[in-house]
């Protein structure tokens, strides 16, 4: 195991060459600067195999560009979003035993992509586990949507919690009478199941008719060439008319 006491780019790229590493976790900003830094070319990098990318959403763009430049490096991405951990398909172990410290443990497949196909699904955090029900809703109705649509994120399961120790208002607001958990996650399933996490619905641009994902606006504009990064106050001072 190797590490830096602060992160710095270029210091991580010498830690990967000098130790060998093969695996790292990663935000989504390291692992664009990783696809379209120039420095990168001044490393041996061959070592990485695994990249586990949480924190946000990662790119569909963002992640071709990637693979296109490390074609023998997995990425595999985890989103831990305030009330609930989602871990992708990756190489984690599974877990029986959901630590009590969270509203909710919901964990997809903890194996591997089974196919090419389906590890192209960029974005996705793979299949719910078989004790975890899952649906996306209208936030303001709370009425069940169809594949493709974006919502509000429901779960069900043995591993949600019973409600906030001496907080009656809170445990309502969350909970609904029949156990499941509103996770305040923007989300949708794909018509096989798999989930998608577009942001938190608190973080919703609301501009004239439209209610804007931040997370998509980055992802266009990190797709434009000579764009190192985007910071989280991107979209301040947008005209609402």
């Amino acid at each position: 195991m190797a590490s830096i006491e602060r992160f710095d780019f270029v210091k991580m790229l010498e830690a990967v060459e000098k130790y060998r590493v093969t695996y790292m976790p990663v935000s989504p900003p390291i692992v664009v600067a990783m696809a379209k830094s120039d420095l990168v070319a001044k490393y041996d990098l061959s070592s990485l195999r695994l990249l586990g990318s949480g924190g946000a959403a990662l790119g569909k763009e963002t992640s071709e560009r990637f693979t296109a430049r490390f074609p023998n490096v997995e990425v595999t991405q985890t989103f831990r979003i305030e009330t609930i951990f989602y871990y992708m398909k990756s190489c984690l172990p599974p877990v029986t035993d959901p630590f009590p410290c969270f509203e909710c443990l919901a964990i997809c497949s903890p194996n591997q992509f089974e196919n090419q196909e389906e590890s192209k699904r960029y974005g996705s955090g793979g299949l719910l586990s078989a004790s975890i029900e899952g649906k996306i809703v209208d936030p303001g109705t709370g009425v069940a949507l169809g594949p493709g649509q974006q919502g509000e994120l429901w779960l069900r399961g043995p591993s949600i919690m019973k409600g906030y120790v001496g907080d009656n208002a809170a445990t309502a607001e969350t909970l609904t009478s029949d156990g499941w958990l509103k996770t305040g996650d923007l989300c949708y399933f794909d018509s096989d199941g798999f989930l998608y996490i577009v942001d938190r619905l608190k973080e919703l641009i609301k501009y004239k008719a439209y209610q804007v994902p931040p997370a998509e606006l980055e992802h266009i504009i990190h797709s434009i060439p000579g764009v190192a990064g985007v910071t989280s106050r991107v979209c301040h001072g947008l005209q609402n008319g």
